[in-house]
């Protein structure tokens, strides 16, 4: 969309001397601002439901160990009912959360 709207940022090319455009621009920054609270609430609930703090997050800023490590918490099965985060989305009864 910047690319064709014409909202991408632009910079000059130190070897060419040439003004050149970047394949994103303002559309981009925007869209990943507006993504980024969604995003942040579906991990630390993801964590949650693995027994984790929501601010284990942070680990994935340990080059490689780190962002595997994190991956393999987000892709292993939550903990079975409740933890201290609350109860078991996939178990018991859900007439407490929709009722």
């Amino acid at each position: 969309m910047d690319s064709i709207l014409g909202t991408g940022f632009k910079y000059m090319n130190p070897m060419t001397g040439v003004e050149q455009s970047m394949f994103y621009g303002w559309i981009y920054m925007l869209t990943g601002l507006m993504l980024f609270l969604p995003n942040l609430a579906a991990l630390v609930r993801r964590l949650h439901d693995t027994d984790r703090s929501g601010w284990w997050y942070w680990i994935a800023l340990i080059p490689l160990i780190g962002i595997i490590l994190l991956i393999v918490w987000l892709a292993s099965r939550g903990t079975s009912g409740n933890n201290r985060f609350g109860a078991d989305p996939l178990g018991g009864d859900l007439g407490n959360t929709f009722g």
